[in-house]
């Protein structure tokens, strides 16, 4: 059976989706079965995180924090829509450029 790291590695973090996770843990993950470790880990880790990063890039975030990473889902762009205010039940506000004339006067 082959074993998909980048998918591993990202079903870790999403696990703990929002928390770090450390590098000691995702190593355990990925090599905690084997008798041979890399040489350095932590380095060979970010590498491994790198194309995680490239492969979800378009809907999460994955943040390198020193000796942890955490995953974070991706917030849309906001829209022209989403950066209107808009007014509680009831209310209209307007602009002062477009004030209506007052009722009756017309």
């Amino acid at each position: 059976m082959r074993r998909d790291i980048d998918a591993m590695l990202y079903w870790a973090l999403r696990w703990h989706e929002g928390r770090r996770v450390s590098d000691k843990a995702l190593c355990d993950v990925l090599w905690g079965e084997f008798a041979s470790k890399p040489k350095d880990p932590s380095a060979s880790l970010r590498e491994l995180m790198a194309s995680v990063q490239k492969r979800h890039a378009d809907k999460w975030i994955i943040e390198d924090c020193g000796r942890a990473f955490r995953i974070l889902p991706r917030v849309p762009a906001a829209t022209s829509d989403q950066t209107k205010i808009r007014a509680p039940a009831g209310v209209s506000y307007m602009h002062p450029d477009k004030e209506k004339a007052p009722p009756g006067a017309g």
